[in-house]
């Protein structure tokens, strides 16, 4: 006689799930657009930026919400929030010893607090928890992993991988950003950028001090998010996985590494992106497709 074991999962939000699975599929519809489509009509090419930032937000805030619940989902991105304005209004106020010199145009970006336009902060909430979940992923095949879960120095290195691939973000897009004038680097690094050439002290128009306060700051919110603070909130049950669902940050992450390949500045951005974010999101989407194929296995046997 043979025993089962029933895990005793977390209750699932019918419509929740359903809104993320339809942020998931606006996502892959725009970055279809956005890769082969005419962009001959600029309010097209508007609606589907909007469109495509609406899936990436919802994204982001939905799948957090099945794993984190409201409270601490609301402790995970107030925190990011906190320290991206801390960081970059320190940049600031020190002429870019944290990022380099950095300007965001207002027309991209509005209102601000301090010195620091609010979109900032919450495209990185937009960014921060998919690489969290791809991450995890591939290193624990799970969604969600915290610093309970794992020694303190193992938990440390958890955070500096999370930060390492969290930088992928600043190598791989920023300088698109700059080459469409999206953020603007004061510099005469940019002037070359712009022009397709490089002397070997920035990368493409962005300062290699980019890249370490990118890291330290992205380390310094998995730290204490998932080192420190988690240490005190007492997590709700986990959910079932369910790779379709699961699989929503990956494609978030995925598309967005995807369109910086189809449509580089130039081939070595193109290079550098699929050797980086294109090579985590295959990743984690085998993982995916492992846990999607050993449950259906699981269930065949069950019933014969």
């Amino acid at each position: 006689m043979s025993t089962t074991t029933v895990t005793d999962y977390g209750h699932e939000n019918v419509y929740m799930n359903r809104a993320l699975a339809f942020a998931t599929i606006l996502m892959l519809v725009t970055t279809g657009y956005n890769l082969f489509a005419s962009h001959g009509a600029e309010n097209a090419s508007t609606i589907s930026m909007v469109a495509s930032t609406l899936a990436m937000t919802g994204i982001a805030i939905l799948s957090s919400l099945r794993h984190l619940g409201i409270k601490h989902a609301l402790f995970y991105f107030g925190l990011i929030v906190v320290i991206e304005l801390i960081f970059e209004q320190v940049n600031i106020w020190t002429g870019g010893q944290v990022f380099g010199a950095l300007e965001y145009p207002d027309q991209y970006f509005g209102p601000k607090i301090g010195d620091v336009p609010i979109a900032v902060p919450l495209a990185m909430c937009a960014i921060n928890w998919p690489t969290y979940v791809v991450v995890n992923l591939i290193l624990f095949r799970k969604v969600l992993v915290t610093g309970k879960d794992m020694a303190w120095p193992m938990a440390l290195l958890h955070c500096g991988i999370l930060a390492t691939m969290h930088t992928a973000w600043s190598f791989c897009a920023e300088p698109m950003a700059l080459a469409n004038d999206i953020l603007e680097r004061p510099t005469w690094d940019a002037i070359l950028a712009a022009n397709n050439v490089s002397d070997g002290s920035t990368h493409w128009g962005v300062p290699w001090v980019e890249f370490r306060g990118w890291w330290l700051m992205t380390f310094l919110q998995f730290f204490i998010f998932n080192c420190v603070l988690i240490r005190f909130f007492d997590m709700p049950k986990p959910k079932a996985f369910k790779p379709l669902l699961e699989s929503a940050p990956v494609v978030m992450y995925f598309s967005v590494a995807l369109m910086l390949v189809i449509n580089p500045i130039n081939s070595d951005m193109a290079i550098g992106t699929l050797f980086t974010m294109i090579t985590y999101s295959a990743l984690a989407f085998f993982v995916l497709f492992q846990v999607a194929a050993g449950s259906g296995q699981n269930q065949h046997s069950s019933m014969s």
